[in-house]
């Protein structure tokens, strides 16, 4: 019996023995070789890219945010002067109200303030984003400040007239020039030439026109969809406002 016993031992160790080579020293050094080539490779880690569309999102949602922000009380508590707003009768923070009721110190900081904060969403916008003037969604991001200026949230959604943020917001598109001048020429031509006297109207027929020249001007379709968004924003809340309007008187300057 220990003579069986030993003999199936010493078989199953040969087995064993001659077994060994074949399973496993083919496998050490590939598989150390495995393991050595992957821990040689370098490890990248890559930042997810935020989408075009994300992207966009977010320059909507901060464009709004800046355009909330009214230079003028913040002029007001910077240079120690009571609020304007309560000292106009229109209750309007803009830029006028703000040199004619709060001195040259407010109103420069507010024009300082409007003038940026219109221009600096879009233009960095502008910078992130490539192809931006077929991007569908130009409308919504110029419009944005203009919509903040207007009806900002921490306000009651009651703001300015939006004016010089409209202004603001097509600076943001230079090196193009002709939405900004486009603008311009609106205002100077009901001022100077069919003179209109009424500021509410003035600004009515200003930004009626505008985005009917924005047409006839030869922009991008996204852009003069801007334009026109724009102007809606304006329009929209002058007409919220229309108590305001005033007497409407028309003139030509030379007949006056």
């Amino acid at each position: 019996m220990e003579k069986k016993t030993a003999q199936v031992f010493f078989f199953m160790l040969r087995i064993s023995f001659h077994a060994r080579p074949v399973l496993s020293l083919p496998m050490v050094p590939a598989t150390a070789r495995i393991v050595t080539e992957v821990s040689q490779r370098p490890v990248c880690y890559h930042k997810p890219e935020r989408s075009p569309m994300s992207n966009t999102i977010l320059w909507i949602i901060l464009g709004y945010l800046s355009g909330c922000i009214l230079y003028s009380q913040l002029a007001c508590q910077l240079f120690q002067v009571p609020d304007i707003t309560k000292l106009s009768p229109d209750g309007n923070p803009g830029v006028f109200n703000a040199f004619q009721n709060g001195g040259f110190a407010v109103g420069l900081f507010t024009l300082a303030g409007d003038l940026l904060k219109g221009a600096l969403p879009l233009f960095l916008w502008r910078m992130t984003t490539p192809g931006w003037k077929e991007n569908t969604l130009l409308p919504l991001v110029m419009a944005a400040p203009v919509m903040g200026t207007l009806w900002p949230a921490f306000r009651h959604f009651s703001g300015g007239k939006g004016i010089t943020v409209s202004f603001s917001v097509l600076l943001g598109l230079v090196p193009d020039w002709r939405p900004v001048l486009l603008l311009a020429a609106c205002f100077l031509f009901f001022s100077l030439i069919l003179v209109v006297d009424s500021h509410y109207y003035r600004t009515l027929v200003a930004f009626t026109a505008f985005p009917a020249g924005a047409c006839l001007s030869g922009l991008p379709p996204m852009l003069t969809a801007g334009c026109l968004l724009l102007s809606l924003c304006v329009l929209t809340n002058l007409a919220l406002k229309h108590r305001e309007a005033g007497i409407l008187e028309v003139h030509l300057l030379w007949k006056h």
